[in-house]
């Protein structure tokens, strides 16, 4: 739309700019990571109240996820490569030997090893 003000144009704003729908009519980016966040609270608190192998699988999960995400910004930069999947191998490997060796699991010094050989 434009006005005409002593013979200049003017332009108007056409969209809807509130905060709440991100400037396009959607859900806003704040609303959605809102409802993430709650959602990943109400997950971990299930997943810690009941049992302690879901716990375990929530780390390793949360650990391959945001290893992968970090390598994948970490490829984004210009002259350096990172492998994904063994960095993501790793660090899921280095996780499970560490909660093994929390747990006090038989031998689990030992799993220390292959991850000490991989880096």
């Amino acid at each position: 739309m434009e006005n005409k003000n002593d013979g200049h144009a003017v332009s108007q704003p056409t969209s809807d700019h509130s905060p709440l729908t991100g400037g396009r009519g959607g859900v806003s980016n704040l609303i959605l990571r809102t409802v993430t966040g709650v959602a990943f609270v109400a997950v971990m608190v299930a997943g810690i109240l009941y049992s302690p192998f879901t716990l375990w699988a929530l780390f390793l999960l949360i650990t391959v996820l945001t290893t992968w995400e970090f390598t994948g910004l970490v490829n984004t930069q210009a002259g350096v490569q990172v492998n994904r999947v063994v960095t993501t191998a790793t660090a899921a490997f280095l996780y499970l030997a560490v909660s093994a060796m929390q747990d006090e699991m038989p031998h689990s010094r030992v799993l220390i090893v292959p991850w000490l050989l991989s880096i």
